[in-house]
Formats: structure tokens, sequence, C-alpha cells
């Protein structure tokens, strides 16, 4: 009789084990993640890159991908991934090995975008931890989330100075339901696994700085910051912000941008922040701690202040160079106002000094007549949008995606552990009674 009742318990068993849920494999978003197909789905990013298939070595199937980069600025190849689930949570993974010459980076980058193609502007990027000094080859994984406005994005595989070798490429939805397998045993265990959650990481930097100005674009034109970093490195500014003088009446504006190093970037807003009969304007980090700021007059329309040297904080009225090194400074002489065509007294432009770094400038002259004062003044005017705003294709606000989870799993557990109990106690009743 006990020998029957230990049959029919190990049966029960395997019968849970065989029909229980199971939760499939996710889908990899990645086309050739393991370059079995040559360079097929991916290319370069730059000029100073080059994409070979080897042979050797390998961490999966028979090739796997060297890339190489001469430059210092990380660079490399990039997939496009489209159908992007909005503020859902992924998971990348690959295995990274050293190549020859040795990179002095190797990571992954993953970029948002709003557009369903990944063309336009990204919103944010994530990027992987960074390759080691290991000679072996090295698993670098990470978990973002996507930001609720990305509908694509494009996944990179970057190097700087040097090559690394890239194999076994993964990008797929990250299901953090557990799966529950029952084996057949009489003592179930019940101990909960524990996933850790990544946590945004933010970081502040030096040498990050505000080089020019748009305070009072012409209308239907929006205002702009251009921001220089002068590292050796590239930067993430991520959850930073670009406000006004302390307690001037604006809501810092956040942005999260990428800058290469010794590059510029230009930073748009959808609505006003500045002041046009003058202002301050910060750069502060994630702490709200302020990493540069520079001081103007009474602004022009579609004129630009733009810094003479890093060194110092002074800016001048200039030509806008959005995005670019930055030109000449213009002054207007205020004493030759009287309405006059005549060109012996009507007021110049001097050029003066450029600031570092600078491309070589063209001489301007710009001559504004009293008519030409007045409409700038009358422009000047311009009622200022004091709401919040956001950052054009910068401003990421990430949130945790909360799915509501099935109970199946949980009730067949519960079901399977109540019968199992019920059959052994049954047996000690019979054996014992």
């Amino acid at each position: 009789m006990l020998r029957k009742i230990l049959l029919l318990i190990i049966f029960f068993a395997a019968f849970l084990f065989i029909f229980s849920p199971k939760i499939s494999a996710a889908e990899n978003l990645i086309q050739n993640g393991g370059f079995e197909e040559l360079q097929e789905y991916w290319k370069t990013n730059s000029s100073n890159v080059s994409l070979d298939i080897i042979s050797a070595p390998v961490k999966e199937g028979i090739k796997s991908a060297m890339i190489t980069n001469s430059s210092n600025t990380s660079y490399g190849v990039e997939q496009i991934i489209q159908d992007i689930v909005p503020d859902q949570r992924y998971k990348i993974t690959g295995f990274v090995h050293v190549g020859d010459p040795s990179a002095t980076k190797a990571f992954i980058r993953v970029a948002w975008y709003s557009s369903l193609d990944g063309t336009g502007s990204q919103i944010t990027t994530h990027d992987s931890p960074m390759l080691s000094d290991e000679t072996d080859w090295q698993l670098l994984e990470f978990f973002p989330t996507s930001p609720s406005a990305a509908h694509s994005a494009k996944l990179r595989l970057l190097t700087s100075n040097g090559a690394a070798i890239f194999d076994d490429i993964h990008f797929e939805i990250y299901d953090e339901e557990p799966t529950f397998t029952p084996t057949p045993t009489l003592t179930p265990s019940l101990q909960p696994t524990l996933t850790p959650t990544p946590t945004s990481q933010t970081s502040s930097y030096n040498n990050i700085f505000i080089s020019e100005i748009m305070a009072a674009p012409s209308p239907g034109n929006p205002e702009w910051v251009e921001l220089y970093n002068n590292n050796d490195f590239e930067v993430d500014l991520v959850d930073w912000y670009i406000d006004d003088s302390a307690n001037g009446g604006s809501s810092p504006k956040k942005i999260s941008v990428n800058i290469p190093a010794k590059q510029f970037v230009a930073i748009d807003f959808t609505s006003a922040i500045f002041n046009n009969s003058g202002d301050s304007v910060r750069l502060l980090d994630p702490n709200e701690n302020v990493k540069d700021s520079i001081t103007y007059e009474e602004a022009q329309i579609d004129q630009s202040f733009g810094r003479n040297d890093l060194s110092n904080n002074d800016v001048c009225l200039q030509d806008p160079t959005k995005s670019t090194p930055n030109g000449n400074c213009i002054d207007i002489d205020e004493t030759t106002a009287d309405d006059t065509d005549d060109p012996e007294t009507s007021p110049t432009v001097t050029p003066t000094t450029t600031r570092v770094p600078t491309k070589t400038p063209t001489k301007k002259i710009m001559h504004v007549s009293s008519s030409q004062k007045k409409l700038n003044k009358t422009a000047s005017q311009i009622e200022k949008n004091q709401k919040d705003g956001k950052v054009l294709g910068k401003d990421v606000k990430l949130y945790e995606h909360k799915r509501k989870k099935s109970p199946l799993p949980h009730l067949t557990l519960l079901s399977m552990f109540y019968s199992v109990c019920s059959i052994v106690s049954l047996t000690l009743k019979i054996h014992f009674g």
C-alpha cells in the first residue's frame, strides 16, 4: 500500500513538472547579434571606425566582430531597433574581449528616439559598464528603461583609441516575473529570488562651460543655450539643469545630453526662460550645484551673447554661431542714434577679440539705423512665457514600469503544495494507524 502511495506522489509531481506554466525566452530584438551573417544590419558611425568580422576569438558560433576606432572619442557600429515600447524595462547584454591594439574604452550604449525609425534627435542614452583589463571574454549587462516618448532606439557598440571584439549581442524586454519550476520533492522551498534593480546614475563634471546663448530670438524661434565640453573625454550630462538667476522666477529646465570631447552642443527650449532686459544663465549639476554661469545685458533680436575667453565669464553680443565655435564680438555705438541715412554718421560694428577655441572668423560690419533700433526695442518686449517647458529632444523623465503580475504560477505552486501535504498525511495515517 505504501509503495502505491509513493508512486502516486511521484506521478503527481512529474505531472506538475511537465504541465506547469513556463515563461518562454524573450525575443532578441537585435539582428545578427552574433555576426554569423558578417556585417549585415550593422553600420559604422564614424570614418575613424573599421568593422572586421573575424574567426577567433569567438564567444558563440564561428564569428565575432572586431571594432577599431582611431579617435579618442567613442565611436563604433550601430543598429536601429524599431517598435520600442515606452516606459518598458529592457535587458541588454553582450560579450566583449580586448583587441589589438587594446582600446582605452569599450562598452555598449543604447540611444532612445521619439521617431519610429531612429531619425531625429536622441532623447537620452544609457551605457553598459566599461570593459575591464581582463584578457578573457567579459559580460556587459545593463537594464535600462525606455523613456515615455521613445518609439525606436539605436544600439551602439563603441570603442575609443584602439580595438575591442564583440559577440553574442542581445536586446530584449526584461520580464521581472519569476519562473516557478516545481521539482519532485516532498520538501518544497519557498525562498524567493531577489533580483537587484539597477539604479540611475548621475555624474558631475568640471570644465563644462556655457559658451553662447540666444535670449531674444525672433517670433517663432526658440531660445537656446550652447554648452562646450573642455575635457579630453566625452561626458553624459544626465538630469542637469539650465536656470536663470537664482530666485529669478523661471523654473530650471532639466537637460540630459551627451557632449563629445572639445565639442559644442546647443539645446533649444520650448518655452522662454531668459529676460530680454538682462539676466544670468546658470548651468547646474544633478545636485543643483552651480558649474558655470554668465551674465548679459539688454538683448538684441536674433543676436546671441558669446564668450570671449573660457578663463573668465565675460560675454559679448555677436552673430549666432549655434553648435560651432564663436565668431567676433560686435559693438553698437549708442552715440550715433540720430535718425539719418548718412553712412558717415551711422553706427558701425567693430570686431574685437575671439574666444578660445575658435575658428578663423570673417570680419563682419553691421550698420544700425534708428528705425532698426526701434524695431529691436519693440521686439524685445515680447511677452515671456513662464510656464515649465521641456528641452527639445533632451528633457528626459524615466519612469519605472509597473506591470500587473499573473497569479497563475503562485496558485499552481500552492495547489501542488497542498496536494502533496494531503497525500503525505494520508500515508502516515495508514502506516502508523
